[in-house]
């Protein structure tokens, strides 16, 4: 992650994610350390993409060891279908557009089903992905974050979330057909009256799920 810090670019989409996965680590405090995976958390100032305007958010980080190959790790991430199997959240999702190329960039629409208590949630988002990045094979940079789209305008219900900011870096691991994977996440569920300690115990806890949801659908590909 290092040689991350010393990347420059002109896309404000690649910098805001190698800006948010080299974050100083001593922000980070640890919530979870298994064998294979940890997860931390900080708080630090975030801009939101529709407003450009920036205000301190819980930030999220996990970093994992998966027992196969990079191919396999990315279908994973990037297939909707896939996502369905481990999200219990996701009840539907739309692919907007898609431009193949590299990055390849996506947008995409979808619905989180919350619930009781809370209100269904859904995004309008884009996603970048850069294959083989700056020359490195099997190295992935993922960034995604949400966008205003006419045809998908916001409404009272279900609730309208913000991706602030998802930066995912994926690496081959130290061992054969192994795959490091570095994700950091920061979204606006638009929940409101919860105090810090709740937004941390709750993104934590829906890290924790997510990954060991997660961790068994990469097994069985």
């Amino acid at each position: 992650m290092e040689g991350l810090k010393n990347v420059e670019t002109n896309d404000k989409d690649e910098k805001a994610c190698l800006g948010f996965l080299t974050v100083d680590k001593s922000k980070w405090e640890v919530k979870e350390n298994k064998d294979d995976y940890k997860i931390s958390y900080c708080s630090i100032p975030m801009e939101d993409p529709l407003t450009n305007k920036s205000e301190e958010k819980v930030c999220f980080c996990l970093e994992i060891t998966l027992k196969k190959p990079v191919s396999t790790v990315i279908k994973c991430l990037n297939d909707y279908d896939v996502r369905k199997t481990f999200d219990t959240l996701y009840a539907e999702g739309k692919l907007i557009s898609e431009k193949k190329d590299n990055p390849e960039v996506y947008e995409y629409y979808f619905l989180l089903k919350m619930g009781f208590v809370f209100s269904n949630r859904d995004f309008v988002v884009q996603k970048k992905v850069w294959k083989d990045y700056r020359g490195n094979k099997d190295h992935y940079l993922i960034h995604v974050s949400s966008i205003n789209h006419p045809d998908y305008p916001e409404k009272s219900d279900p609730v309208r979330g913000v991706y602030l900011n998802r930066a995912a870096y994926v690496t081959p691991g130290s061992n054969a057909n192994e795959t490091s994977l570095t994700l950091c996440n920061c979204i606006d569920m638009k929940m409101i009256n919860i105090g810090n300690f709740m937004v941390v115990s709750k993104g934590v806890e829906g890290m924790k799920s997510w990954v060991e949801k997660f961790k068994p659908v990469v097994e069985k590909q």
